[in-house]
C-alpha cells in the first residue's frame, strides 16, 4: 500500500489517490490512513509544492468525517506539516480538519485541543532546530556566482552549490513556516 501511494503521489494522480484513501478508510483506521498519506506526502514536500500539497490535502480529506472526528488521525498530518514548516498546508489542515473538529466543542475544549497541537509543534520545532548545521562557503559551498557570458542579467552557479543552496532555502522556509504555525496556534 505504501509503494502504491508513493507512486500515485509521484504521478500526481489525485483521483487515484482519493480512491486509494477511500479504500484505506474502509480497510483500516483513519489513523493508519493519515499516517500512510503523511509518509507519502512529507518527503516530497518543497516550498514550491505548497499550493499543490494544500490542494491534495483538501481533495483527500475535506468532509471526511472519520478523519475529522479522530484526533489521533490528525497527528500524522500535523507532524508532516511541522517537519516541513508547511504554512499553506497547515492553513488547509486547520480549515478542513481542525475547525470542523473543534466546532462541536466548547471554548475551553477547543483551546485545549489547539494548546496540545501547540505543545507538539513546539517540541518538534526544538528537536528539528537542534539538527540544523551551518553551511560554510569553501566547505559546503564551493564557488562564486558568476554572470552568464551571453546574458549578464543571469547568473550561473555550480551544480553542487545549487544543491547546497536548495537545502538552505528549504531549511530556512521550514524554520519560518514553523514559526508562523506556532504563532497561529498560540493565538488560539
Amino acid at each position: 500500500m505504501k509503494q502504491e501511494l508513493n507512486l500515485l503521489f509521484e504521478l500526481d494522480s489525485i483521483g487515484d489517490i482519493r480512491d486509494t484513501v477511500q479504500r484505506l478508510l474502509k480497510e483500516t483506521t483513519p489513523e493508519i490512513t493519515t499516517k500512510l498519506i503523511a509518509d507519502a506526502m512529507g518527503p516530497r514536500y518543497k516550498s514550491y509544492y505548497a499550493d499543490q500539497a494544500s490542494y491534495q490535502l483538501k481533495i483527500l480529506f475535506e468532509d471526511c468525517q472519520s478523519v475529522i472526528e479522530s484526533p489521533e488521525a490528525h497527528i500524522p498530518l500535523f507532524e508532516m506539516i511541522i517537519i516541513n514548516g508547511a504554512v499553506e498546508v497547515y492553513n488547509t489542515f486547520n480549515k478542513i480538519i481542525c475547525k470542523p473538529y473543534v466546532s462541536k466543542m466548547d471554548e475551553d475544549q477547543a483551546g485545549d485541543y489547539y494548546f496540545d497541537l501547540y505543545l507538539k509543534a513546539q517540541e518538534m520545532s526544538d528537536i528539528l532546530f537542534s539538527r540544523y548545521h551551518s553551511i560554510k562557503k569553501g566547505t559546503h559551498f564551493i564557488g562564486e556566482v558568476a554572470e552568464l557570458p551571453s546574458d549578464p542579467s543571469y547568473s550561473i552557479i555550480a551544480k553542487e552549490d545549487y544543491d547546497a543552496m536548495e537545502l538552505v532555502i528549504e531549511a530556512y522556509n521550514a524554520i519560518i513556516g514553523r514559526k508562523e504555525i506556532l504563532e497561529d496556534l498560540e493565538s488560539k
